[in-house]
């Protein structure tokens, strides 16, 4: 066997006592001690009963599953900088939360759940106040029957006392993508930002402004203006003031806090500690480290491991072996949702029969209902059979499950308009322009606001996928044509990338999200892809072309088969 590079190696995982505890809203799995882990599941329980009480909207409708490390070596693998204490990753059926555990892990804690929190509502604001919000947050205290947030950050405040703030563009041009913001000046600029904003009643009271101005399409500076009267350099200034004059404003309420949860422990055994551990790292795409994990646990095959198996080569895109994987798992019984849900993707990919994918993802939702991403394919589904009702409902919960997601509001939005419901479909339009992120996302959004302010024609049978762009919108999707000859179709796993064959060279197009993407062939009816290479099938292929050119030369808005 090929020897593991010493640097993975070392990151590998030693021996260690890990303990499942259960609470009423959370799953935690640690190898500190038990009264640090009791401890901590103690005070997740009291920030989410209070986010519980400012609306059942800003809880997590996924299951929750913290993981508290408590060595650095265990945890090094995990981070994406030599900083990170915590972070949280959200997925179609869990959440997770991961920290090493120090002093300041309450407060660590809480700043992650506050970023599993706004997950979960509909307008992402910018990173810059997303992290501020996440530390204002984070120094929530309950006792004495009152609630104090917007504590004091000794270390915050100590560098911004002693050093050079962020101009204020870097500070709005932060990407939620990018790890080259994750530095203590960017945390704590944003914190003291942020503490301002909520500190000054003519700034709080125009927070939902600010909000409604990036949902117009306004940039972070004109909406900064728009709703707090000041320029971003002068919001800065006026925290950098703030900071300088050591007064900070500590909101208090009173609050009846919640009774003690009920905690039920479990050790687990080493096998099912790796299997536990495997999940996050599949989830982070840390695949080469939960390769180790699977190959160390060995043993019988369980529908943990073989699911873990599955998601492996499906990483890989060996979809044969990944299907072989998770008709295993499932065979093995006590399989979760996702396994379910990922073999009915595989399905779908291949070209198998309708019914055989729905099934499996109906069975996906069994196991777990808020499977946001089984409900929208199911709605997809039954708008394309005519069963417009059963289509909004399964629309319905998967916005409201993940409500970020601008493609579940944009479906949604075409099946509402098809029933007539005009005003319901308009405010799904609107929804998905709120939600988008891309410039494509909110061109569809603006085209379906316009569509929805016209009645709707009544419905008719569908020969095509049911949510399909209309003819008048195609032009304004893509900006570029290809035709040729279709050779290859690469999976990788939702997505997709098509190689056309043209003119002497091989275009690369990008289909990021399969569900957008207008279909047409020359015969009419439906037609699907296999994975792989192609019978050099005739194609045309509208796109919007990357700028600048690289690996992918666009994605994918229209394919017409000749």
């Amino acid at each position: 066997m090929k020897a593991l590079p010493v640097a993975l190696a070392l990151a590998l995982p030693i021996a260690a006592a890990w303990r499942r505890l259960e609470s009423p809203h959370f799953e935690l799995v640690t190898d500190a001690g038990e009264r640090t882990a009791r401890t901590l599941l103690q005070r997740l329980e009291q920030i989410h009963s209070y986010a519980a009480s400012q609306g059942g909207e800003r809880t997590s409708p996924l299951p929750v599953r913290v993981y508290l490390f408590s060595s650095e070596r265990d945890f090094a693998p995990l981070r994406q900088t030599p900083s990170t204490r915590g972070f949280f990753q959200g997925g179609p059926d869990r959440n997770y939360i991961a920290m090493l555990d120090g002093p300041d892990i309450h407060r660590v804690a809480f700043h992650e759940y506050a970023h599993l929190v706004l997950n979960h509502t509909a307008h992402p604001f910018p990173r810059w106040f997303e992290e501020g919000l996440a530390e204002y947050f984070s120094t929530l205290e309950a006792g004495d029957g009152r609630l104090r947030i917007g504590g004091v950050i000794p270390s915050h405040v100590r560098f911004l006392s002693h050093q050079p703030w962020m101009h204020a563009e870097s500070m709005l041009a932060a990407s939620r993508h990018s790890t080259a913001d994750d530095s203590t000046q960017f945390y704590a600029q944003s914190w003291a930002v942020v503490h301002l904003l909520y500190a000054r009643d003519r700034y709080r009271t125009k927070i939902d402004a600010f909000a409604q101005a990036l949902s117009d399409g306004r940039s972070q500076a004109a909406a900064i203006e728009f709703a707090f009267g000041v320029t971003a350099l002068e919001l800065v200034n006026e925290a950098r003031a703030y900071v300088v004059s050591g007064y900070f404003a500590i909101h208090e309420m009173p609050w009846e806090p919640p009774a003690a949860a009920a905690i039920v422990l479990r050790d687990l055994e080493g096998a099912k500690a790796d299997l536990v551990r495997v999940e996050l790292l599949l989830a982070l795409k840390k695949d080469d480290i939960a390769e180790e994990l699977l190959r160390r646990h060995g043993g019988r095959t369980t529908s943990e491991s073989a699911a873990a198996l599955g998601y492996l080569e499906l990483s890989r895109r060996r979809f044969d072996l990944a299907r072989a994987h998770f008709e295993r798992a499932i065979a093995s019984g006590g399989a979760e949702a996702a396994p379910y849900f990922e073999y009915a993707m595989l399905l779908r990919e291949t070209g198998a029969d309708a019914e055989m994918v729905e099934s499996n993802l109906r069975k996906a939702l069994e196991r777990n209902p808020n499977h946001a991403e089984a409900h929208f394919l199911l709605g997809l589904a039954a708008s394309q059979q005519d069963r417009h009702e059963d289509a909004m409902l399964h629309l319905e919960r998967a916005a409201a499950i993940l409500p970020r997601q601008s493609y579940f509001w944009h479906a949604l939005a075409m099946a509402r308009h098809r029933t007539g419901r005009v005003e319901e479909a308009r405010r799904a339009a609107w929804r998905a322009r709120e939600a988008a992120t891309t410039p494509q996302e909110r061109e569809r959004a603006d085209a379906a606001i316009e569509l929805t302010g016209a009645p709707a024609a009544a419905p008719v049978a569908q020969t095509r996928p049911a949510v399909v762009v209309p003819e008048s919108w195609r032009n304004r999707l893509g900006d570029s044509k290809v035709e040729g000859t279709l050779e290859h179709v690469d999976c990788l796993g939702r997505a997709a990338r098509l190689r056309v064959r043209s003119g002497g060279r091989t275009f690369v197009l990008a289909v990021e999200q399969p569900g957008k993407v207008v279909l047409n062939s020359a015969g009419g009816g439906n037609f699907e892809f296999a994975c792989g290479p192609q019978a050099s099938r005739p194609i045309a292929v509208e796109y919007l072309a990357a700028k600048p050119a690289g690996a992918i030369d666009g994605e994918v808005t229209a394919i017409e088969l000749k």
